[in-house]
């Protein structure tokens, strides 16, 4: 029997795994290995080389009069990426597109994933665990990040107000302002929601009232 592959000689290793090559020879007696990341023994140890390249190793087998060699192409797969954190939505906020959120072109999983899309209407409430997938030949990373969906609600800034020129200091927050505790935008108003009409010429001014409510 020859020295050689059996079958093939080009693999994909990924980089926490290992690859003997030693099953891919027809002869594995007096053989030794050389190149970066196999062993003495003939084990090729993904970890100790740098992910993303693409390494010879080779077998020489020694005979009385001479030595035969078989070179070995292994590609070691780059896997990595980035997730970043994912916002607060609301329930009946429209679906957001999760691939922005990743360096790299990933699957998805978890409550209320479609495809790409996280669809709140369907992750309901609460604090969502998603996880994006990459694969590349084979070689799989894994990243969770969790996204929060509160409960919808409506805000109402209340009726409008008259107010005199050059007038007193008032509050915005009347009592049919719902929910409280937001906060106020709007000329010579604080966010606190108090307007000094002082400075302001007699006209029609619109503030806006914006609450951002985090309890689920």
């Amino acid at each position: 029997m020859n020295f050689e592959a059996k079958n093939e000689t080009s693999f994909v290793v990924c980089q926490n795994d290992t690859k003997d090559i030693r099953g891919e020879l027809t002869y594995t007696t007096n053989v030794t290995y050389s190149g970066e990341g196999i062993s003495a023994s003939g084990i090729f140890d993904g970890k100790t080389v740098t992910p993303g390249n693409t390494y010879v190793v080779t077998a020489t087998r020694i005979f009385d009069n001479g030595t035969s060699t078989i070179d070995f192409t292994i590609e070691i797969p780059e896997i990595g990426f980035t997730f970043d954190p994912l916002p607060i939505l609301c329930a009946d906020a429209s679906p957001l597109d999760l691939q922005p959120f990743t360096s790299k072109s990933t699957t998805f999983a978890g409550t209320g994933v479609n495809g790409t899309l996280i669809e709140p209407v369907n992750a309901g409430a609460g604090t969502h665990p998603i996880t994006a997938q990459f694969n590349s030949n084979g070689c799989l990373n894994t990243i969770t990040e969790d996204i929060t969906i509160v409960p919808s609600f409506v805000i109402d800034a209340g009726a409008n107000l008259d107010v005199c020129a050059n007038g007193p200091s008032t509050s915005l927050n009347t009592p049919d302002v719902t929910p409280p505790g937001g906060v106020w935008d709007g000329p010579n108003a604080t966010p606190a929601g108090i307007l000094t009409p002082e400075g302001l010429a007699p006209d029609s001014y619109t503030h806006v009232y914006t609450l951002i409510k985090m309890a689920v």
